[in-house]
């Protein structure tokens, strides 16, 4: 067989000779062609790839940066509002405790008011109800005047009326001697 194989080939070569030879060649050279061009293409793609990858990574780390900063601005921020209300806290704990002293300084000047002026009207009333006293006192003491004035009148009207019946007596006794 390997002559038949063998002839074949001279056959051919005879035939088909140099075109065969010029068709093997140019197959190479396309297969090269190609070869090189999928190389080419494969290097620009592994290069587009790497610059693709190389721009993702710095967006990403762009973005990282970003959230980064953003994180701790947020951060400070949080920090700045919750001093702020530790201020708040401690100026209204503050202010709390500023009122109750100054409701417990006001309860006692209120109160030491109210026992003023409860010992000011228990003075005033005492001092009426004295003055009250000593008027019912004097009227009771002009009652009893008046009652000694009323029984000196009375023994003055009786006194004027004993006179009065004597001179009216004396008259009576006049009349009847000039009459007689």
């Amino acid at each position: 067989m390997s002559k038949d194989v063998e002839n074949i080939s001279k056959i051919r070569d005879i035939l088909f000779g140099n075109n065969l030879t010029e068709l093997e060649r140019r197959l190479q050279k396309t297969e090269e062609t190609l070869r090189q061009q999928f190389q080419n293409t494969d290097s620009k793609l592994n290069e587009h790839i790497d610059n693709t990858k190389i721009k993702i990574d710095n967006t990403f780390e762009k973005i990282a940066g970003r959230l980064e900063e953003e994180k701790n601005r947020h951060e400070t921020g949080i920090s700045v509002l919750q001093e702020e209300i530790q201020q708040l806290k401690s100026f209204v704990n503050a202010f709390k405790d500023e009122v109750a002293r100054e409701q417990f300084a006001m309860k006692r000047i209120f109160e030491e008011q109210l026992n003023q002026l409860s010992k000011q009207q228990k003075q005033v009333s005492e001092n009426m109800q004295s003055q009250l006293l000593e008027r019912i006192e004097e009227l009771r003491g002009s009652k009893v005047e008046r009652s000694a004035l009323a029984v000196l009148l009375s023994d003055i009207a009786m006194q004027l009326v004993e006179k009065d019946s004597e001179k009216s007596e004396d008259k009576l006794d006049t009349i009847d001697q000039n009459q007689a």
